[in-house]
């Protein structure tokens, strides 16, 4: 089939260099604007009578009064009526001229309030005869450039920001969330209306060449929306871009050659889409928190709070994202918008599924926008256009979760841990990623494991790699990012999904290995401290099985557990705490304090309980005088030091005085804990 024909270019006028002339009556416009198109229109030379215009309507937009701007405007509709040849030949150029009066911001408290908004409606309403009247293919590559080209921050004169709409930005030096321009704002919804009248109009024998270009147009608005927009605004735009977007979906019933096309090009934009929306920068995270929605379905009575384990880990930005009630409502709202566009295109779980699995995250060239319609790098198959990988897994969990929750049946995917699962996370989990791509990695895994919880059992891993470094692989990865994930509650998902796949592993010398390799090698104490944790649970876990007639002996019963971890669980503080000076010995003591408490926890447990004191063996003396000599006297002598310089007696300074009082309650319950310990040890040992 031989290709449409390229459609010709946009008229071009060379842009005036005068400077704007002093006001003249807005009457005396008015005469030369009517008398200049009397004329022009005989001629046929539109393009003069462009300029003629954008030098007079910049001499009332920067001189006249906002009412003088609305008889302008006025008279200009009345123009328009007269010569609708003129007004339909040059409406791709007077666009740009009347978007800065129609855009402008309101100033509420102003005497001439009234006025301002009159020149808005004014305004609006010869856009709108523009995008209705004019050339709609002139009229369509005008609109989609300036969406394209829409700069959402703040510049010193406003006014001026409508000149050549800083077509060679570079996006990288967008600066996340400046000073946000109103009059952007407003453009972008006008540019957005407008789109959609125009749409309507062009005739195509193939639509997925504009379909391109207004996606591509889109897709460059939302990406700079989200690096600039604060979040309601931003979901605003968005919910409008999806409006316009619905109805392009072509039908299912269509059986044009085209439609393939067009439909790609959509599942393009959706996926393009998600990923700018749901991985914005760390200040301004919004996350859809499907691990923990999946997480209060499945454990109601284990549902991890917001201070959950490894709270004493206090991340940089001391705050997770997306806290606020009416936040995930609106970010909500936009993505049931995605996922009803994505149905309409036919974008199920298994084909994100597929897409994800085959992915492959190298760096790819950037794509390259069609200058327009008919450009030769238009798309001209399906297979052309790339999907989003990041905004393909987003979508997946969203839908999966989507469907999850409704309890549907969903066994047919065959997702195991291992291959699939494992495949997912080496893909998707470099160095730096958090966030929600986390969050939907940890949904997706713990759906797999409890998934076919029929009978309160966790399913099997799947093929367990036979390289055990394979298998730890994947659990520090999740090990690293349960202390460093700046969201508490994904912090505890992510800590409890890698603990289940740890406790699953049928081999209870690689589990006890992990547990060793953590506390020798692990940087984070709030990790260690949750390793701790799980060596508890793996105790508790062995002592019920015993209890309930299990005929395997565990080695998490017996006292190889504590003579492998012995200088791991108590190292000895002395160094550290002791011969450093006052502030150097109270910085580590505050870091490993974590650590040191669930060791104390952990230590009482066993002592306390008579099974597991006697399966243990912790009675030893030797065991214990050494345990009491390099971890237990060291912590309390510490303790002492560190109570004595929070109340003067000390030589610390004022800053660390205040430290130390701020701490004074974990001093206290830790002192008290390790002084019911030595109780405990005196009566059992007795």
């Amino acid at each position: 089939m031989s290709a449409a024909p390229k459609p010709p270019p946009l008229p071009t006028r060379t842009p005036s260099t005068l400077s704007i002339p002093p006001a003249i009556p807005v009457e005396q416009a008015l005469d030369n604007l009517n008398a200049a198109a009397e004329e022009l229109s005989q001629t046929q030379d539109h393009v003069t009578f462009s300029t003629i215009l954008d030098l007079h309507t910049s001499t009332a937009y920067n001189r006249y009064s906002f009412a003088d701007q609305n008889k302008l405007l006025q008279g200009l509709e009345v123009l328009f009526e007269k010569n609708s040849e003129l007004a339909s030949d040059i409406a791709w150029d007077a666009i740009p001229i009347l978007l800065k009066f129609a855009a402008r911001p309101v100033g509420r408290d102003s005497p001439d309030a009234e006025d301002q908004k009159a020149v808005a409606v004014r305004a609006d309403l010869l856009l709108d005869q523009c995008a209705n009247n004019g050339n709609s293919k002139e009229v369509f590559l005008v609109v989609t450039g300036k969406i394209k080209n829409l700069d959402f921050r703040k510049v010193p004169e406003e006014e001026d920001s409508d000149s050549e709409d800083n077509e060679g930005e570079d996006d990288e030096d967008f600066a996340p969330k400046q000073k946000v321009s109103p009059t952007a704002l407003s453009t972008a919804k006008i540019l957005l209306r407008l789109l959609v009248q125009v749409q309507k109009r062009l005739k195509m024998k193939t639509p997925s060449r504009f379909l391109a270009t207004s996606l591509m147009s889109l897709l460059s608005m939302i990406t700079k929306a989200s690096k600039s927009l604060p979040l309601t605004p931003l979901c605003d735009i968005l919910d409008q871009i999806i409006e316009f977007v619905a109805p392009l979906a072509p039908a299912k019933s269509d059986t044009d050659v085209d439609v393939p096309i067009q439909v790609k090009l959509i599942q393009a934009f959706i996926t393009h889409g998600v990923e700018s929306f749901l991985t914005l920068p760390k200040d301004d995270a919004t996350m859809m928190e499907w691990a923990s929605a999946w997480n209060k379905k499945v454990r109601p009575e284990k549902v991890v709070p917001k201070t959950s384990a490894s709270h004493a880990h206090t991340h940089p930005q001391g705050k997770g994202p997306t806290n606020n009630a009416q936040d995930k409502l609106v970010i909500g709202q936009v993505m049931v918008a995605f996922l009803s566009l994505s149905d309409s295109v036919d974008m199920n779980v298994e084909s994100l599924l597929q897409t994800c699995l085959d992915a492959s995250l190298e760096p790819e060239d950037e794509c390259v926008e069609p200058e327009e319609p008919g450009s030769p790098t238009a798309p001209t198959s399906a297979e052309e256009i790339p999907l989003s990988y990041v905004g393909s897994l987003l979508l997946l969990a969203a839908k999966l979760n989507r469907e999850a929750l409704k309890g549907e049946d969903l066994n047919s995917l065959k997702l195991k841990i291992f291959p699939e699962h494992a495949n997912l996370t080496s893909k998707y989990l470099p160095e730096g990623v958090e966030g929600s791509v986390v969050d939907a990695l940890v949904f997706i895994g713990s759906w797999i494991i409890r998934q076919s919880n029929k009978d309160g059992e966790l399913s099997q891993l799947g093929n367990i790699p036979s390289d055990d470094d394979e298998f730890f692989l994947y659990i520090q990865k999740y090990s690293a990012l349960s202390a460093t994930l700046p969201e508490p509650d994904l912090r505890g998902l992510t800590y409890l999904h890698a603990t289940t796949i740890l406790h699953l592993h049928p081999r209870e010398e690689l589990r006890l290995g992990f547990i060793k390799d953590t506390l020798e090698h692990c940087p984070f104490e709030a990790l260690k401290a949750a390793i701790i944790g799980y060596l508890k649970d793996e105790i508790l876990a062995a002592q019920k099985g015993k209890a309930s007639g299990a005929n395997k002996e565990s080695i998490f019963l017996s006292p190889l557990i504590l003579d492998t971890l012995i200088l791991n669980l108590f190292p000895d503080y002395e160094e550290e705490f002791l011969k450093r000076g006052i502030r150097d010995g109270w910085v580590r003591f505050n870091e490993a304090h974590s650590t040191i408490s669930a060791t104390a926890n952990l230590y009482y447990l066993v002592w306390a309980n008579d099974d597991l004191r006697n399966h243990l063996s912790v009675t030893r003396p030797d065991w214990t005088a050494e345990i009491q000599r390099r971890w237990v006297e060291v912590i309390k002598k510490s303790i002492t030091i560190f109570k004595n310089a929070g109340t003067g007696e000390g030589t610390a300074d004022a800053d660390l005085k205040k430290e130390i009082q701020d701490a004074n309650v974990d001093l206290e319950m830790l002192s008290y804990l390790l002084d019911r310990l030595d109780e405990i040890r005196q009566q059992k040992s007795s």
